[in-house]
């Protein structure tokens, strides 16, 4: 390989690692959001980065719902939007 190829190659690793944390930066904004508008406290989203295909991301999602009791729930980030497998504890 010369220079020029690897020159390429690591420009497409680091966009792919850029578009890839701008995503996961968004989902968790996301997330945020929803869980603060359903009264939600104490919110960690982690994102599992061993699971989840192109452009979909899995988060292992922990926080303090209205009656002070922790909880864990998924969700996925897929296409600039967010979706619960099971819906999170109000």
């Amino acid at each position: 390989m010369d220079a020029a190829m690897v020159t390429i190659a690591l420009m497409f690793v680091g966009l792919a690692v850029f578009m890839s944390y701008s995503q996961t930066t968004a989902d968790k904004e996301d997330i945020q959001t929803y869980l603060e508008s359903i009264g939600a406290s104490n919110i960690k989203a982690h994102w599992d980065w061993m699971i989840g295909g192109r452009g979909t991301h899995y988060y292992d999602v922990e926080y303090t719902n209205r009656d002070g009791a922790r909880c864990r729930v998924q969700c996925v980030g897929t296409g600039g939007q967010i979706y619960w497998p099971q819906p999170p504890e109000a």
